[in-house]
């Protein structure tokens, strides 16, 4: 996007990539907008890792987080009350793991891309 994004993760890190090669994706902005859900009789903040602007007018809310983390049953049941929160903001959010970017060779491919796309000719 000739713009440098913050990211928290190396996983985020990682899936800017994806992002930035995808044929489908118009652009796309880091901590976006914060929704509100209710948790445990507390309300809380929540923003999400990207908000994806597709090409076809589409967008999506996505949360990046290793796959290790998204068994935990307190973070499945915080991330269906972000979902809702999402879906009452007229948003769809959905997750995404550290398992499914580096999947296959897509990842390394995009990197080496990028990596020899800013060398002078």
């Amino acid at each position: 996007m000739g713009k440098s994004i913050l990211v928290d993760e190396k996983h985020e890190f990682d899936f800017c990539f994806i992002l930035e090669y995808s044929d489908e994706v118009l652009s796309y902005e880091a901590q976006p907008k914060a929704l509100y859900y209710d948790f445990s009789g507390r309300r809380y903040r929540y923003t999400a890792d990207f908000l994806v602007h597709y090409r076809n007018g589409t967008q999506q809310l996505i949360e990046v987080k290793p796959r290790s983390s998204i068994n935990d049953p307190e973070f499945r049941e915080k991330f269906d009350l972000r979902k809702l929160a999402a879906a009452d903001a007229g948003q769809e959010l959905i997750l995404v793991t550290d398992k499914q970017i580096k999947e296959g060779f897509r990842l390394n491919n995009y990197k080496q891309l990028h990596r020899h796309s800013h060398r002078a000719i």
